[in-house]
Protein backbone atom coordinates (compact mmCIF):
# COMPACT_ATOMS: atom_id res chain seq x y z
CA UNK A 1 0.00 0.00 0.00
CA UNK A 2 2.98 2.13 0.67
CA UNK A 3 4.48 1.60 -2.75
CA UNK A 4 1.23 2.73 -4.46
CA UNK A 5 0.53 5.62 -2.46
CA UNK A 6 4.72 6.79 -2.72
CA UNK A 7 4.23 5.76 -6.86
CA UNK A 8 0.83 8.10 -6.83
CA UNK A 9 2.78 10.67 -5.42
CA UNK A 10 5.84 10.87 -7.72
CA UNK A 11 3.61 10.62 -10.61
CA UNK A 12 1.31 13.48 -9.34
CA UNK A 13 4.59 15.05 -8.66
CA UNK A 14 5.89 15.13 -12.39
CA UNK A 15 2.15 15.57 -13.98
CA UNK A 16 2.71 18.65 -12.16
CA UNK A 17 6.40 19.62 -13.16
CA UNK A 18 5.18 18.77 -16.60
CA UNK A 19 2.06 21.04 -16.81
CA UNK A 20 4.08 23.84 -15.92
CA UNK A 21 6.96 23.41 -18.28
CA UNK A 22 6.57 26.73 -20.77
CA UNK A 23 7.78 24.99 -24.04
CA UNK A 24 6.10 21.45 -23.61
CA UNK A 25 3.84 19.68 -25.89
CA UNK A 26 0.20 18.40 -25.41
CA UNK A 27 -2.38 15.95 -27.45
CA UNK A 28 -6.41 15.70 -27.66
CA UNK A 29 -9.07 16.60 -29.71
CA UNK A 30 -10.26 19.62 -31.35
CA UNK A 31 -14.37 20.24 -32.46
CA UNK A 32 -14.75 22.43 -35.49
CA UNK A 33 -17.84 24.25 -37.22
CA UNK A 34 -16.37 22.91 -40.59
CA UNK A 35 -18.72 19.81 -40.99
CA UNK A 36 -17.36 18.65 -44.26
CA UNK A 37 -13.97 16.96 -43.64
CA UNK A 38 -12.83 18.83 -39.61
CA UNK A 39 -15.89 17.96 -37.71
CA UNK A 40 -13.56 16.19 -34.81
CA UNK A 41 -9.86 15.95 -35.35
CA UNK A 42 -7.00 14.28 -33.26
CA UNK A 43 -4.58 17.38 -32.51
CA UNK A 44 -1.18 17.85 -31.47
CA UNK A 45 0.41 20.60 -30.28
CA UNK A 46 4.49 21.60 -29.38
CA UNK A 47 6.45 24.34 -28.93
CA UNK A 48 9.23 24.90 -31.23
CA UNK A 49 10.38 28.43 -28.78
CA UNK A 50 8.58 30.09 -26.46
CA UNK A 51 6.35 32.20 -28.34
CA UNK A 52 6.18 29.45 -31.06
CA UNK A 53 4.21 26.45 -31.72
CA UNK A 54 2.93 23.97 -34.08
CA UNK A 55 -0.67 22.79 -34.00
CA UNK A 56 -0.87 19.26 -36.23
CA UNK A 57 -4.87 17.85 -36.86
CA UNK A 58 -5.77 14.90 -38.80
CA UNK A 59 -10.18 15.58 -39.02
CA UNK A 60 -13.03 13.62 -40.02
CA UNK A 61 -15.89 15.47 -40.84
CA UNK A 62 -19.93 13.98 -42.01
CA UNK A 63 -22.56 15.70 -44.00
CA UNK A 64 -26.02 15.03 -45.59
CA UNK A 65 -26.71 17.12 -48.45
CA UNK A 66 -29.74 17.92 -50.23
CA UNK A 67 -28.90 17.78 -54.27
CA UNK A 68 -31.54 19.98 -56.28
CA UNK A 69 -30.68 18.42 -58.92
CA UNK A 70 -32.27 15.11 -58.24
CA UNK A 71 -34.50 15.66 -55.10
CA UNK A 72 -32.35 13.43 -52.69
CA UNK A 73 -29.93 13.99 -49.70
CA UNK A 74 -26.29 12.33 -50.43
CA UNK A 75 -23.75 11.33 -47.82
CA UNK A 76 -20.84 12.99 -48.17
CA UNK A 77 -17.98 11.83 -45.66
CA UNK A 78 -14.25 13.65 -45.59
CA UNK A 79 -10.86 13.50 -43.82
CA UNK A 80 -8.41 16.15 -43.38
CA UNK A 81 -4.99 17.05 -42.65
CA UNK A 82 -3.55 20.18 -41.15
CA UNK A 83 -0.66 22.29 -39.90
CA UNK A 84 -0.52 26.04 -38.27
CA UNK A 85 2.41 27.93 -36.93
CA UNK A 86 0.77 29.75 -34.04
CA UNK A 87 2.66 32.85 -32.28
CA UNK A 88 1.53 32.93 -28.88
CA UNK A 89 1.17 36.37 -26.56
CA UNK A 90 1.08 36.48 -22.58
CA UNK A 91 -2.14 38.24 -20.90
CA UNK A 92 -0.23 39.25 -18.20
CA UNK A 93 -3.57 39.03 -15.61
CA UNK A 94 -3.88 35.68 -15.84
CA UNK A 95 -1.12 33.08 -15.94
CA UNK A 96 -1.27 30.35 -18.11
CA UNK A 97 -3.72 32.30 -20.56
CA UNK A 98 -2.47 33.15 -23.80
CA UNK A 99 -3.56 34.66 -27.28
CA UNK A 100 -2.31 33.45 -30.27
CA UNK A 101 -2.18 34.44 -34.64
CA UNK A 102 -0.96 32.60 -37.08
CA UNK A 103 -1.75 30.17 -40.35
CA UNK A 104 -1.35 26.90 -41.97
CA UNK A 105 -2.33 25.14 -45.04
CA UNK A 106 -4.63 22.16 -45.29
CA UNK A 107 -5.23 18.97 -47.61
CA UNK A 108 -8.50 17.09 -47.38
CA UNK A 109 -10.74 14.64 -49.00
CA UNK A 110 -14.05 13.83 -49.48
CA UNK A 111 -16.00 10.98 -50.36
CA UNK A 112 -19.42 11.88 -51.73
CA UNK A 113 -21.97 10.15 -54.91
CA UNK A 114 -22.56 13.38 -55.75
CA UNK A 115 -19.77 14.69 -58.12
CA UNK A 116 -19.52 18.17 -57.27
CA UNK A 117 -18.52 17.08 -53.80
CA UNK A 118 -16.39 14.01 -53.96
CA UNK A 119 -12.49 14.76 -54.48
CA UNK A 120 -9.24 16.24 -53.51
CA UNK A 121 -8.99 19.32 -52.05
CA UNK A 122 -6.13 21.99 -50.39
CA UNK A 123 -6.12 25.48 -48.89
CA UNK A 124 -4.49 27.80 -46.21
CA UNK A 125 -5.80 29.56 -43.21
CA UNK A 126 -5.38 32.45 -40.94
CA UNK A 127 -5.63 31.44 -36.98
CA UNK A 128 -6.22 33.31 -34.46
CA UNK A 129 -7.58 32.73 -30.93
CA UNK A 130 -6.88 32.20 -26.80
CA UNK A 131 -4.81 29.15 -25.46
CA UNK A 132 -5.32 28.35 -21.42
CA UNK A 133 -2.86 25.92 -20.34
CA UNK A 134 -3.82 24.68 -16.30
CA UNK A 135 -1.04 25.15 -14.01
CA UNK A 136 -2.28 22.39 -11.56
CA UNK A 137 -3.52 20.41 -14.23
CA UNK A 138 -1.78 18.73 -17.21
CA UNK A 139 -4.63 20.05 -19.35
CA UNK A 140 -4.55 22.95 -22.19
CA UNK A 141 -7.66 24.66 -23.38
CA UNK A 142 -8.10 26.52 -26.64
CA UNK A 143 -10.37 28.53 -28.54
CA UNK A 144 -10.08 29.35 -32.35
CA UNK A 145 -10.82 31.35 -35.17
CA UNK A 146 -9.98 29.83 -38.44
CA UNK A 147 -11.23 31.03 -41.72
CA UNK A 148 -10.02 28.57 -44.75
CA UNK A 149 -9.42 30.07 -48.48
CA UNK A 150 -9.70 26.90 -50.89
CA UNK A 151 -6.85 27.03 -53.53
CA UNK A 152 -8.20 23.67 -54.87
CA UNK A 153 -11.19 21.74 -53.79
CA UNK A 154 -14.50 19.57 -55.72
CA UNK A 155 -16.87 22.25 -57.55
CA UNK A 156 -18.98 22.42 -54.94
CA UNK A 157 -17.30 23.43 -52.01
CA UNK A 158 -16.92 27.20 -51.68
CA UNK A 159 -13.31 29.14 -52.62
CA UNK A 160 -14.04 30.92 -48.60
CA UNK A 161 -15.07 29.11 -45.28
CA UNK A 162 -15.28 32.51 -43.04
CA UNK A 163 -17.32 30.36 -40.83
CA UNK A 164 -15.34 27.86 -39.12
CA UNK A 165 -14.76 27.73 -35.16
CA UNK A 166 -13.22 25.63 -32.99
CA UNK A 167 -12.68 24.15 -29.29
CA UNK A 168 -9.69 21.69 -28.66
CA UNK A 169 -8.85 20.21 -24.99
CA UNK A 170 -5.94 18.27 -24.66
CA UNK A 171 -3.69 16.69 -22.26
CA UNK A 172 0.05 18.19 -21.79
CA UNK A 173 3.08 16.52 -21.28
Amino acid sequence: MKQLVLCVAVFAAMTSLHAQEKNGKAVGIRISSHVDYATLAASYKFYISSPGAIELNAGFGQRNRYSIYDGKYWNTTGISLSGAYQHHFDIAAVPGLKWFLGGGLLVFNSFSRQSYYDGFGAGIFANGGIDYRFTNAPLNLSADFRPVLHIAAPSGYGTLHAHTFGLAARYTF
